[in-house]
């Protein structure tokens, strides 16, 4: 699950992620196909909240591949500068706990 809006240090940031919960998951499919050249279904736009936060998950579900990125994910954050969300080769996966 990616939660959008929240820090690294789990405090729930400047971001308004509010406009992403009504993406058309077709359009989501094909940014993503952009960054890791694979089609990906199985996922899911969820609200969520923190506190009194709004905020938007996406849920990915089991995949039969690992999903590679072959592009890096960067954006800018002002002032001429990129941040970078992930890079060329970074890996997702999902692990299940026993019990």
């Amino acid at each position: 699950m990616i939660i959008f809006g929240i820090a690294d240090d789990g405090t729930v940031g400047g971001f308004d992620s509010r406009p992403l919960a009504g993406l058309d998951p077709a359009d989501l499919t094909n940014k993503l196909y952009k960054y890791t050249g694979q089609q990906l279904y199985a996922f899911e736009i969820l609200k969520a909240t923190k506190g009194t936060k709004e905020l938007v998950a996406l849920l990915v579900n089991g995949t039969a591949n690992p999903i590679v990125f072959s592009k890096p994910g960067t954006y800018d954050i002002g002032g001429g500068k990129q941040k970078t969300a992930f890079s060329a080769g970074t890996v997702y996966f999902q692990t299940r706990r026993k019990g």
